[in-house]
């Protein structure tokens, strides 16, 4: 029997339980966005670290309807990134 307060599997098939998992991300993304801004880090990264908090939020929105694949979508957000920079 699980206890109080744990997540019912690895792949949280309850859509209540998905959303603090996904604030959880975006505070993490936060902070780092803090950290980078005090590095004075490029806009470039700037940039990229708004795309992946608004890509979060998408994800979360869609999320609390249907189960949809994270890893594929920052698999694939990673490939247009790195496209991005590498394109000439």
């Amino acid at each position: 029997e699980r206890g109080r307060g744990t997540w019912g599997d690895r792949h949280v098939v309850d859509r209540k339980q998905r959303a603090p998992i996904f604030f959880v991300i975006l505070a993490s993304i936060g902070a780092g966005v803090v950290i980078m801004l005090l590095g004075h880090a490029p806009n470039g990264i700037l940039r990229a670290m708004l795309a992946l908090w608004l890509m979060t939020i998408i994800l979360l929105t869609v999320n609390t309807a249907w189960k949809i694949s994270v890893d594929a979508s920052v698999a694939s957000a990673v490939v247009a990134l790195l496209a991005c920079v590498h394109s000439p």
